[in-house]
């Protein structure tokens, strides 16, 4: 038996990306555990796992390449997209011009 792996699961289209969402923090800044039933913010940081080839440009009709890339981590607006839960694991399906930033590491 084989197991898929992220990328393999699904394919984006067009300008579409899905965003490996970060987990829930199961602790406060002081240490103090928060029980599974304190409501918390839904994370809006994660990490790019597919992209689309990009839109169609209705001048040329060739294909824009779209900015993120693959490994990229991101912040994403508020209530975009929509989200999946796929073996356990919490994913953003949006449009690209649905996050915010790329967080750059120096």
């Amino acid at each position: 038996m084989t197991t898929a792996t992220r990328t393999e699961r699904f394919k984006m289209m067009d300008d579409r990306v899905a965003v490996l969402l970060d987990p829930l923090p199961q602790f406060t800044g002081g240490g103090i555990a928060l029980p599974d039933c304190i409501p918390r913010e839904k994370p809006y940081k994660g990490t790019v796992v597919a992209v689309g080839p990009g839109l169609l440009s209705r001048k040329t009709g060739q294909r824009v390449p779209l900015s993120t890339k693959v490994g990229d981590r991101v912040i994403l607006t508020n209530y975009a997209g929509f989200e999946v839960e796929i073996g356990g694991e919490k994913f953003q399906f949006l449009r690209e011009t649905n996050i915010d930033s790329i967080l750059v590491e120096e």
